[in-house]
Formats: structure tokens, C-alpha cells, sequence
């Protein structure tokens, strides 16, 4: 989780404030799918019970997981400028 930032990172990056919420949304979704589909994390004598789980259920997890990595990413590009102290090239504001 990137946690919320402060003032003077959203004063540097506002985009850090939607992304906070984006992520503390994807937090709450991932621990509802896993308390309405607790076969998710359990098992029984034969194993792992996860294939029990609808398969839209797992979708929506990999697309949670794939969301998060993109925005470590993007945090991580954004604190490496910051170390650098160098600014996004003009009409750059995706840098990944």
C-alpha cells in the first residue's frame, strides 16, 4: 500500500491523492472478495480450496494485483525524479 501522502508530495505530485484512494479501494475489495469467498485462503485434507472460487472472482483479483504493481511503479518513477530532482520531460505525464 503507497499510504496517504503528505502535503508537500501531493504539492510536488497531486496525482499521488487519487491514487492513495485508488489503492486503499483496492485494499477493501481485496479483503471483501476474500471474506465472501473464504475458500480463497482455506484448505482442507486434499489441499487448497481456491478452485472453488468463481473464475470472475480471480480475474478481478489479478486485475487488483496488476493495478497495485502499476502504481508502485509509477511512485517509484516519481521518487526517483524527486532524487534526482529533475521534472518530468513537457507532456510527459505518464512516465510508464
Amino acid at each position: 500500500m503507497i499510504g496517504l501522502p503528505y502535503p508537500d508530495q501531493l504539492d510536488r505530485h497531486c496525482e499521488l491523492a487519487p491514487l492513495a484512494i485508488l489503492e486503499i479501494a483496492l485494499e477493501v475489495t481485496v479483503n471483501t472478495l476474500a471474506a465472501v469467498h473464504p475458500e480463497l485462503w482455506l484448505e482442507d485434507e486434499r489441499g487448497p480450496l481456491d478452485h472453488q472460487v468463481p473464475a470472475e472472482v480471480h480475474k478481478l483479483l489479478a486485475q487488483a494485483t496488476r493495478l497495485r504493481r502499476a502504481i508502485t511503479r509509477y511512485q517509484s518513477i516519481l521518487e526517483k525524479r524527486d532524487a534526482h530532482g529533475s521534472k518530468a520531460p513537457p507532456g510527459d505525464d505518464m512516465p510508464f
